[in-house]
């Protein structure tokens, strides 16, 4: 915790208090070794504004940062991809409990994770696709596919939609045909 604690301390100041445990978990992972995945929650002074709190986009962005940055060594290390995506669920749907990566396969180009919800109101398979898809946007640490995105095997997302119509089909196409004459 007193890795977490330098780091916060040093971003906020005396906005920050403390952090503490949440809870420890066992990590899935892609290796032999062991992996715990950690809960972590942050105090910060209640004496400051709503508006002075940092947003859980700092918060995550802040952590990130710091662990990724050479320059600062810590005897632990952290999957920084885990930061982004559970605060996206998290802010969006509010029945959101916990995000497992369950498989890496293709050097992580594909990955199968669980979702768990609260069992009072659980989301449909099209809520949770579309708050990925609509995340994949702003998510810089890594790339979302959006037209790759499959709930229990049905697609969700379908990607970019490109429209034209066949006189404009042709006309690229006619295009592509003497621009490439010309070579």
């Amino acid at each position: 915790m007193a890795h977490y604690d330098f780091i916060y301390k040093t971003e906020y100041g005396f906005l920050f208090i403390r952090s503490f445990v949440l809870s420890f978990s066992r990590a899935v992972s892609r290796t032999r070794a062991a992996n715990t995945e950690v809960e972590m929650g942050l105090e910060f002074n209640q004496t400051a504004s709503p508006a002075e709190i940092p947003q859980d986009d700092a918060i995550a962005k802040t952590l990130e940062e710091a662990f990724s940055n050479p320059n600062i060594t810590f005897n632990i290390s952290v999957d920084v991809t885990s930061i982004r995506l559970k605060p996206i669920y998290r802010r969006r749907l509010s029945s959101f409990r916990s995000l497992t990566v369950i498989l890496f396969s293709n050097g992580s180009i594909y990955n199968t994770m669980n979702l768990e919800f609260a069992s009072t109101s659980v989301p449909s398979g099209t809520q949770i696709g579309n708050v990925l898809a609509d995340a994949a946007s702003s998510i810089t640490a890594f790339n979302i596919e959006t037209a790759s995105i499959f709930l229990d095997g049905a697609q969700v997302s379908n990607g970019v939609s490109h429209k034209m119509s066949l006189i404009t089909a042709s006309f690229l196409v006619l295009l592509s045909w003497l621009l490439s004459s010309f070579q």
